[in-house]
């Protein structure tokens, strides 16, 4: 089984260089959704980061058997090149699709990057892009279970960190937990092979990192963003074993804002993890059972063959003193 993991274009999953959101004729600059910037179509329109810088670049790590780049390239002066781990190549959008990949090792961990390697000077030439599709797979008898950052149970605060204003608008259960100090860290315990951490992008934003099972992500990821938005997918995370207890921290690295707001794990629920326990401890019982009318087989067997030597001897014993 697999599902499909949608990353828009604001999502700080996805990492955008050398920047992303200014000057598009040497970086990325973002249009509609609320950024209010003039669209390369000359117009406010469809919501999207695009660019005319040559080496403007797009990145992200993740597990998958799939991975799909949409957007828009506007003229065939614009090109761009596409890096799977270690093979790049120059493919040619389909409409809207810009690059695809498929039947991916989801077991392993893979870099996907798309790089614009030239622009002309024409209004329509550019590169656009509006999200990205990952297929990632999904053990069965799995679902999404959701934790707010207000729950003790699954989050834990290191440093300072405040309570974000009542009713924050637009977030989960209307909660949202901040921190302002560097190295500062929300640790999120739990159990399944997948994991969601949603939180804010502002203006006064900046720079976090995450760590898994105590290993590096090995990206930092910018939360500053030129329009806010609420229950943004900071980080995404697949591949980890469903039965097994998994431990995400989210460091703040520059001390800037950074708040998360809550966490969605796909895993089993509770009723089917007692459903699986109450399985496996019928099995053990049953094996138990099984097990034990073999010893005690053994034994009355062995008592058996005891009793009926026994005999033997003592009836031997018996016709020696008579003879």
């Amino acid at each position: 089984m697999s599902m499909n993991v949608t990353l828009p274009f604001t999502s700080p999953f996805l990492r955008w260089s050398p920047f992303s959101d200014g000057n598009a004729t040497q970086g990325w600059n973002a249009t509609g959704n609320g950024f209010g910037n003039r669209s390369p179509l000359g117009e406010v329109q469809d919501a999207f980061r695009w660019t005319r810088g040559v080496g403007s670049k797009v990145e992200l790590s993740f597990n998958g058997s799939a991975a799909y780049i949409y957007g828009s390239v506007a003229s065939s002066s614009t090109t761009y090149t596409v890096s799977l781990d270690s093979t790049t190549s120059s493919p040619e959008p389909a409409g809207s699709l810009l690059a695809s990949f498929d039947s991916l090792d989801s077991g392993t961990p893979h870099t996907l990057s798309l790089e614009v390697t030239g622009a002309g000077t024409a209004e329509d030439d550019w590169a656009g892009i509006g999200q990205v599709i990952l297929t990632v797979p999904v053990g069965s008898g799995q679902s999404n279970l959701t934790y707010d950052d207000a729950d003790t149970n699954y989050f834990v605060y290191g440093g300072t960190w405040g309570v974000g204003a009542a009713a924050s608008q637009g977030t989960y259960l209307q909660t949202t937990t901040y921190t302002q100090q560097k190295s500062a860290t929300a640790t999120v315990t739990f159990t399944g092979s997948a994991v969601y951490l949603y939180g804010s992008i502002q203006p006064d934003h900046g720079l976090y990192t995450i760590s898994v099972d105590g290993e590096d992500s090995g990206a930092t990821y910018n939360g500053s963003s030129k329009a806010g938005f609420v229950q943004q997918l900071l980080f995404f995370g697949s591949g980890y074993e469903s039965e097994e207890e998994h431990t995400l921290v989210i460091t703040d690295s520059d001390g800037t804002k950074l708040d998360v707001d809550y966490v969605v794990v796909l895993g089993a629920t509770s009723s089917e993890r007692v459903k699986r326990i109450a399985g496996i401890s019928v099995g053990a019982a049953s094996a138990a059972i099984i097990v034990g009318s073999i010893v005690f087989w053994i034994w009355r067997t062995e008592r058996n063959g005891r009793r009926k030597l026994n005999d033997y001897v003592r009836t031997f014993v018996e016709k020696s003193e008579t003879y």
